[in-house]
């Protein structure tokens, strides 16, 4: 992401809009223990890491995610 990394992004908007629900899922091409730990401090419900899920994964994984709310 060109000018701010993606925990950058996630602490701003925290920042920006206070305490909300609104489950968050970060795309990354990373999945280093260490960055997801930090993302998941920030408040990040659950991560999609590039290259190990099929577009299929991925409409589950929100589909899960808003049926929980």
């Amino acid at each position: 992401m060109p000018g701010m990394q993606g925990i950058e992004v996630l602490q701003k908007i925290r920042h920006d809009m206070g305490d909300i629900t609104t489950p968050i899922i970060m795309l990354t091409a990373l999945g280093q223990d260490d960055i997801m730990q930090k993302a998941k401090e920030q408040g990040v419900t659950d991560f999609i890491v590039k290259g190990k899920v099929s577009p299929n994964d991925i409409i589950v994984k929100i589909k899960s995610l808003l049926n929980n709310k």
